[in-house]
């Protein structure tokens, strides 16, 4: 990584860049842009990401993100972790493992690839309607892309927030803050 010119208004610029191919083809590119200099002086110490101002109404939430590629679960992690409590599971099994882990449906909002191997998302949602009825409303599904039948049947079908990869992250934070206070307001 290079360091920033003198007459820029970064102390550097870094770039996060995660690129994945996911078993159905799907690629994920997420990147995270310059951080701003504190001051003009140069500092020694590694710059952190600044803050993000949460305001009066943002609440800490509990997300369980179930991600088969693991990169991308770790970035989503990474980007969130300041604000919510994370947890990540790389496949329906381990997620199943981790919400009854949790009593009472600790989880605010499950953030599901669609399509993994062994146990789909779409398999995962059946399972949790059948096992926690109501837990299946907190789920968002995460998509590159739906190329089989099942799954754009499903998504037609279902009530549930789906996002498309690549994300907005601004709209993902929004939507997280969103989702986090209802689900904390039916408690």
């Amino acid at each position: 990584m290079a360091e920033a010119e003198e007459s820029t208004p970064f102390e550097r610029a870094e770039l996060v860049s995660v690129i994945t191919n996911a078993c159905d083809g799907a690629d994920v590119a997420v990147m995270i842009s310059a951080i701003p200099a504190a001051s003009s002086e140069r500092s020694p110490k590694r710059a952190s990401l600044p803050p993000v101002a949460s305001g009066p109404a943002a609440r800490r939430g509990r997300i369980l993100i179930v991600d088969d590629e693991i990169s991308v679960a770790r970035t989503l992690k990474a980007l969130f972790q300041n604000e919510h409590d994370i947890t990540l599971a790389a496949s329906g099994n381990q997620a199943l493992a981790a919400i009854a882990a949790e009593p009472g449906s600790g989880f605010d909002v499950i953030l599901c690839d669609l399509m993994m191997p062994g146990m789909s998302g779409m398999d995962l949602f059946e399972h949790i309607t059948r096992a926690q009825p109501g837990l299946e409303q907190r789920i968002v599904f995460m998509t590159g892309g739906v190329s089989m039948d099942r799954a754009r049947e499903f998504l037609a079908t279902s009530s549930n927030l789906t996002l498309e990869k690549p994300f907005d992250f601004a709209q993902l934070r929004q939507t997280l803050r969103r989702l986090v206070e209802s689900a904390q307001s039916r408690r």
